[in-house]
């Protein structure tokens, strides 16, 4: 008997091991019945994005506001002091093993960006607990079981602290650097962008960084079910340019905005590890009048 109670002690110590393991191990994105599961996990901070406005006329019960880009990103779109970063999530209530669910309205690609930056910027920060609501409001909302809370938010300030992973960002002299190495740059802003044929008010010449492949943003996102595409539909999606997932890659655009959609889907659901975000960009590449740019159909085109 005292055996048996052993063997079944031990069993309930493992299952209950493997069950804390499960909370704890959070994917890229999660779900609406994954999160409705979660509203009393005082270690789950849900994060919506949205403008206050928004957020206060209907948010996800214990919610805390985090706007983007205005906690996020400096006014002229690059990315803020370490510090400050720092501060700002401490504020929301951004702890050390938080668990953190960003929600983005769902209504578009590009308003997807801004839940993939905020993403990479935690995960920049060293925080491993993160994802995003697939769907965001929108899904939520088109739930009818789905709790729904208004007014402002309230957070609870925490201590976060800092541990750079310096390995998922691309500084403008490291992309200089790659230039004719096999690394693959991957542009992901529009054909008309990448092409030179239009450019953003936030970029100095059109045109791309010379040997870039286009991965528009918006082709990985389905506009009828506001989500991004099943994983088989995004892997096809990936340029003949990479060819394996040892690949180096570094993902761009005009502000770092939308090639985060680009790094999200290859870095954190696809497994392309060695991808990393040029979050300067464009509007930081074309800055030095004497980098060079390219306009037109590629060579190998």
């Amino acid at each position: 008997m005292a055996r048996l109670f052993a063997l079944v002690s031990a069993a309930l110590v493992a299952v209950t091991v493997a069950a804390s393991s499960a909370v704890a191990a959070t994917t890229p994105l999660v779900s609406v019945d994954w999160l409705k599961a979660r509203l009393n996990d005082t270690s789950t901070l849900v994060v919506d994005l949205r403008a206050s406005n928004d957020f206060e006329a209907g948010h996800v019960p214990g919610a805390v506001n985090g706007p983007y880009p205005d906690l996020w990103r400096k006014p002229d779109w690059q990315l803020p002091p370490v510090d400050l970063l720092v501060q700002n999530l401490s504020a929301l209530g951004v702890g050390g093993t938080t668990t953190v669910v960003l929600v983005p309205a769902g209504t578009d690609a590009t308003e997807l960006g801004g839940a993939t930056f905020a993403y990479w910027v935690l995960k920049y920060l060293g925080h491993e607990n993160v994802a995003v609501l697939d769907g965001g409001w929108y899904a939520w909302k088109a739930d009818a079981t789905a709790p729904v809370a208004n007014g402002a938010s309230a957070p609870t300030p925490a201590s976060f602290t800092a541990n750079l992973r310096p390995g998922i960002r691309a500084t403008t002299d490291q992309v200089a650097e790659q230039l004719g190495t096999d690394t693959v740059l991957i542009d992901a802003r529009s054909p008309e962008q990448y092409l030179g044929k239009t450019k953003s008010r936030l970029v100095s010449r059109a045109g791309r960084i010379p040997g870039a492949v286009n991965l528009p943003y918006f082709t990985v996102f389905d506009d009828a079910t506001h989500r991004l595409k099943p994983r088989a539909e995004l892997a096809a999606l990936v340029p003949a340019a990479v060819t394996g997932k040892d690949a180096k890659i570094i993902a761009y655009c005009n502000t770092g905005h939308w090639s985060s959609i680009d790094w999200f889907v290859l870095h954190e659901l696809l497994g392309y590890d060695n991808t990393r975000l040029y979050d300067g960009s464009m509007a930081a590449w074309t800055r030095d009048p004497s980098r060079p740019v390219e306009t037109g159909q590629p060579e190998s085109n």
